[in-house]
């Protein structure tokens, strides 16, 4: 059994029932990063409730089991993060400068 850490705003860090720290939904994170990446890439846009749908449709084993506050919530951490890009409700993959050729 697993909780969300009191008072904390990060999906990423649950507990135990005890109150122990819990690792292991870190890697479930970085496994729904890496989809959101690649649905984006993939479809250029989209909104929270398509790529929660999308989420829920494409991950089965395990099965993606959090709510859409949580995915929203990780979604404006990629945007701080710089990986993506809101505009009027739609979230892309943030384009990256190409580097400079070197010869």
């Amino acid at each position: 059994y697993q909780r969300r850490v009191h008072g904390g705003d990060d999906p990423m860090q649950t507990e135990e029932e005890d109150g122990s720290p819990r690792a292991p939904a870190s890697e479930s994170w970085k496994t729904i990063r890496q989809c959101i990446q690649n649905m984006l890439t993939n479809l250029k846009e989209s909104n929270l409730k398509a790529i929660y749908s999308y989420l829920r449709w494409l991950l089965t084993d395990p099965p993606f089991d959090k709510s859409e506050a949580e995915l929203k919530q990780f979604l404006s951490r990629m945007v701080e993060e710089d990986v993506l890009t809101l505009t009027d409700g739609s979230y892309r993959v943030k384009k990256r400068p190409m580097p400079a050729a070197t010869c």
